[in-house]
């Protein structure tokens, strides 16, 4: 037992100071981000350009960022969040 550390599971390795390093979250991918920033962009200059009523063009800058959210979080994992598309209820049972 000479290879486990305090607080981690039997079996497990502990892992050294140079190996412990913080990860940047569950599978994030950051050119995938960036894209999606670049894409809402476009997207918001695009619903500028386009002939719209006034309501139209408020719904488009609220909607386009969760319709890129939701592609980006799919793409990662697979499964698009509650908490994204429908708001929890306001009352537990």
């Amino acid at each position: 037992m000479a290879d486990q550390s305090a607080g981690t599971e039997p079996g497990a390795k502990a892992k050294s100071g140079a190996e412990a390093k913080p990860s940047a979250g569950i599978g994030r991918s950051e050119p995938l981000r960036i894209a999606g920033t670049v894409l809402t962009i476009a997207l918001w200059v695009a619903d500028l350009l386009v002939h719209h009523s006034q309501v139209q063009k408020v719904l488009g800058f609220v909607l386009i960022p969760v319709l890129v959210h939701v592609a980006i979080t799919d793409l990662e994992e697979r499964r698009i969040k509650n908490r994204v598309t429908f708001p929890p209820p306001s009352r537990q049972y």
